[in-house]
């Protein structure tokens, strides 16, 4: 006599849909993950360097569903910091570094986004509340670090070669640094 054939049906509703189809699963799968991996890594980045911190600032630009956002990662010896910074709206591609008299990066965006740091050598990166944790009402005394500029590829221009100039686009004024206000670009 010969044997019977044996059968496994799956208690699970969708394992014969698995089992039947599991080429079209991974294939699915597969561009899910490729779509999530390409909008979650940075497509460019620049790197600014403060020795005298012992610092390392990576702006980066993300390419999100939407039209993408800036990012900053803060990295010393005693931690890192990342924070998402402004979305990417149109011109709104330049960024001011600034070291202030208290060893605090401040970060000044296109349209006149600002950003405070706390980068000392003994802790970890912190983001500072701008109108209260920075002594400085007007910015002039802090120190001129540099810029980055880009979507598509970040460069970054120390301030040996480059000019200080912060383009608001249109956003008015701010408190800080006013001799270097352009209202469009720099």
């Amino acid at each position: 006599m010969g044997q019977k054939a044996k059968v496994t049906v799956s208690r699970w509703p969708l394992g014969m849909i698995w089992q039947r189809h599991y080429l079209i699963w991974i294939v699915l799968i597969c561009i899910c993950f490729g779509g999530w991996w390409g909008c979650a890594r940075p497509s460019s980045e620049a790197i600014v360097p403060i020795p005298e911190m012992e610092t390392v600032v990576k702006m980066q630009f993300l390419p999100e569903w939407d039209e993408g956002a800036y990012q900053l990662i803060i990295h010393n010896k005693s931690g890192q910091f990342k924070t998402k910074l402004w979305s990417n709206w149109g011109p709104a591609t330049r960024a001011s570094f600034y070291l202030t008299p208290d060893n605090n990066l401040v970060v000044i965006g296109s349209g006149g986004n600002v950003y405070a740091f706390a980068i000392g050598h003994h802790y970890s990166p912190t983001k500072l509340d701008i109108n209260k944790d920075l002594n400085s009402a007007d910015g002039m005394d802090w120190r001129f670090i540099g810029t980055t500029d880009g979507r598509g590829s970040i460069q970054f221009t120390p301030a040996s070669e480059g000019k200080e100039c912060i383009d608001l686009l249109g956003a008015g004024t701010l408190p800080y640094s006013k001799p270097f206000h352009s209202q469009h670009w720099c």
